[in-house]
């Protein structure tokens, strides 16, 4: 009977320890339970305010109404060759190895093609925004986004830009032979072949194309420098006649109206020292024009129109500062403010007041077909900004 009784008391133990860790991992597990609930709710008010924050700083930087937003930002990586694709009315772009549209807001963005380019320089586009002149540390290279392949120009290409004829696009470029140290002009077709001298024994080492629109002649300069009087020299395609257009004045840059009719000038008049300024004339050279206007025509772009200009003013504090060539060099940064500047009465109206204006340094402007955005790039952080225009 003992050994009966021992037996029950065994079972009864061991049924109640049992009950008890039933129970026990039934808490904890309601217990786990509660606190996976609780943290996922905590994480999820968590990420609600985050996304309120993240809310609240996009309508800080973009609210209804603004007068300057960031339309693509560089933070993401280093913009190169923004511009209008005017077949789709967006914006085109190079970022992170990838050619990509935006709309004008900056929200629906697509890729459109894509190559693994090494050290970008910089972008120049052909007239349909279909092939890309790329330099890549020193070289040159021709990208055709619908094929996807690339053309490398020779060793000798220094500096390239693309023209169109009338019919089609082909590239003008300098060259420079290093066994003879002839620097030459030379047009070519966009894959590099059938070359044409223009101009032989150019004595510029460096230089900027300024081609009007037309197809009939390549105008040149010297690149900005204060130190050297400057000149726009033209050739004739054809006939290969040469003219010159403006000379006598320091630093000078050139950009020509889109119809080809006249174009500004920037400058400053004493060598390595005054103040930059613009001043107009037309496709002859004549009836020059002092806009009174501190900026160089980097910091430009014409109207659809072809009478009015819009500019962003260089505003420096810096003393010592020589224009355009600290500027040119990004020893300094200018902090612009935006005008629309009429180039027949000289009439200025600014775009933007102080107070609503952000702290930029304007390059590459450009403005819609329809003329309601001016975009532009800043040089200090690299984003693409946009201005609705009244």
């Amino acid at each position: 009977m003992s050994k009966n009784f021992f037996i029950a008391l065994v079972i009864i133990f061991f049924t109640t320890l049992l009950a008890f860790i039933i129970h026990s991992i039934s808490s904890d597990e309601a217990f786990f339970a509660k606190k996976e609930t609780e943290r996922k709710t905590e994480s999820a008010t968590e990420t609600e305010v985050v996304t309120e924050e993240v809310e609240e700083q996009t309508e800080k930087k973009i609210p209804e109404g603004e007068k300057i937003y960031k339309l693509i930002k560089g933070e993401e990586g280093p913009i190169k060759g923004a511009v209008l694709n005017k077949t789709t009315s967006q914006v085109l772009y190079y970022q992170n190895r990838n050619f990509l549209l935006t709309d004008f807001k900056g929200q629906a963005k697509s890729s459109i093609g894509g190559y693994p380019f090494i050290d970008v320089r910089g972008i120049k586009w052909n007239s349909n925004r279909n092939k890309a002149l790329i330099k890549e540390k020193t070289d040159y290279i021709v990208y055709d986004l619908n094929k996807n392949t690339i053309i490398k120009l020779a060793e000798k290409v220094e500096y390239a830009d693309w023209y169109n004829n009338g019919t089609e696009d082909r590239l003008v470029y300098k060259t420079f032979n290093y066994e003879t140290k002839e620097r030459k002009i030379i047009t070519a077709d966009e894959n590099g072949e059938n070359e044409e001298d223009l101009v032989e024994n150019l004595q510029y080492e460096r230089i900027d194309f300024k081609i009007p629109k037309g197809g009939n002649k390549i105008c040149y300069n010297r690149a900005p420098d204060a130190n050297f009087e400057a000149s726009l020299d033209c050739i004739d395609i054809k006939s290969k006649q040469t003219e010159t257009l403006h000379k006598g004045v320091f630093a000078a840059d050139y950009l020509w109206a889109n119809n080809g009719n006249r174009l500004i000038v920037s400058y400053v008049n004493e060598q390595m020292g005054g103040n930059i300024t613009i001043s107009s004339m037309n496709s002859k050279g004549g009836e020059f024009r002092g806009l009174n206007f501190p900026t160089s025509v980097k910091k430009c772009v014409w109207s659809n129109d072809n009478r009015n200009i819009y500019c962003a003013m260089m505003v420096y504090a810096e003393k010592d500062v020589v224009l355009p060539n600290d500027w040119e060099a990004n020893k300094y940064n200018s902090i612009d403010t935006f005008w629309k500047i009429d180039v027949e009465t000289g009439k200025k109206r600014r775009l933007l007041e102080s107070s609503e204006m952000i702290p930029v340094d304007a390059e590459n402007l450009f403005l819609d077909d329809n003329e309601k955005f001016l975009f532009f790039t800043d040089r200090v952080d690299r984003s693409v900004y946009a201005i609705p225009l009244k």
